[in-house]
């Protein structure tokens, strides 16, 4: 085993082969009477290991948590990267293939392989315990195979201070792809951006997630809805518009997409309601009844003014307008 231990600062751990590990391969806490001492283990760097477990649990760490890459004392800015962690056994249940705690956690291009089909826990597990200052999770371009969850982030009910999990370029074979959290544990306004460019050929579950990966609601976020984040995304349902955060008042949404549809029983000189709470640059719109015509005269942050008219000039038939709208 490999120790960084209570107070361990600027360090790396590099370039090692480790064959036959017993419970825990890397790891940074230290035991008294079989209960982890929580240290202080800052700026590191554990990079392009070879931990091969062969199956073997022969030592006094047995039962307690373990695993390949353990980084559980008060660990901040520690990057994990290219590390091939082989054969994690099925028991205990709590083995590992990464484990990280606390904030400022990249965990990049690592390759995991359990070596058991359906075995317990997690291929890389993070657990994002800080409050007081935004965190960065960064979880990118891991390989795993053969864990039930192939990556889970849990967060102990902490704020987070809206700084979001990234999920992107991963590939999960086998298992539920991501877990982030378990419903008790939720990091307050921490989202989690999982992206189009993971990989999941053997993933039964895809992902479940008690976090908001995109919200929505009923009507426009604008002057409503705090984002936690810039650029995060939010989808009016109602209108079916997408707005997009360009700061992080409840003003900052700015509408991404056109929205349209066919406004019954509209009048001349009626209005319709296009909901994206600032005026759109543009509208279209269509008369349903034939040989009139209908126009836009006036613009509005939440409506639009239209005219239908005959073709001698006198007020047209109440009717449907078909409209599109955008920015």
């Amino acid at each position: 085993m490999i120790q960084a231990a209570h107070g361990t600062k600027n360090f790396q751990i590099t370039n090692n082969f480790l064959y036959g590990v017993s419970a825990v391969g890397i790891y940074s806490y230290v035991y008294a009477g079989g209960v982890p001492i929580v240290g202080d283990v800052k700026n590191g760097i554990i990079s392009n290991n070879i931990l091969d477990f062969g199956g073997d649990l022969a030592d006094g760490l047995v039962g307690t948590a373990g695993g390949g890459i353990f980084m559980s004392a008060d660990v901040e800015n520690v990057s994990i990267s290219n590390n091939r962690i082989y054969n994690l056994p099925a028991t205990p249940s709590n083995m590992a293939g990464i484990t990280c705690t606390n904030r400022n956690i990249r965990v990049t291009d690592n390759y995991i392989d359990s070596g058991v089909t359906n075995a317990n826990t997690s291929s890389i597990y993070i657990i994002v315990v800080d409050s007081t200052v935004k965190t960065e999770v960064v979880i990118k371009g891991n390989k795993v195979i053969n864990r039930v969850n192939g990556i889970y982030v849990s967060g102990g009910g902490i704020n987070n201070l809206g700084h979001p999990i990234i999920l992107d370029g991963n590939t999960i074979d086998f298992g539920i792809g991501y877990a982030v959290d378990n419903t008790t544990n939720a990091p307050v306004n921490m989202p989690a951006i999982i992206s189009e460019s993971n990989y999941l050929p053997g993933a039964g579950g895809g992902f479940s997630s008690t976090l908001p990966l995109k919200r929505s609601g009923a009507a426009t976020p604008v002057g409503a809805v705090l984002p936690q984040y810039i650029g995060e995304e939010y989808f009016n349902t109602t209108n079916s518009v997408w707005y997009k955060a360009k700061g992080t008042a409840n003003t900052g949404w700015v509408p991404v997409s056109h929205v349209g549809g066919a406004a019954a029983t509209v009048a001349d000189g009626g209005t319709i309601t296009h909901g994206f709470g600032s005026a759109p640059t543009w509208v279209l719109v269509t008369s349903s009844v034939s040989a009139e015509f209908v126009s836009v005269t006036a613009i509005a942050a939440t409506t639009f003014t239209v005219a239908i008219k005959k073709h001698d000039g006198s007020a047209g038939t109440t009717q449907t307008i078909y409209w599109q709208a955008g920015l």
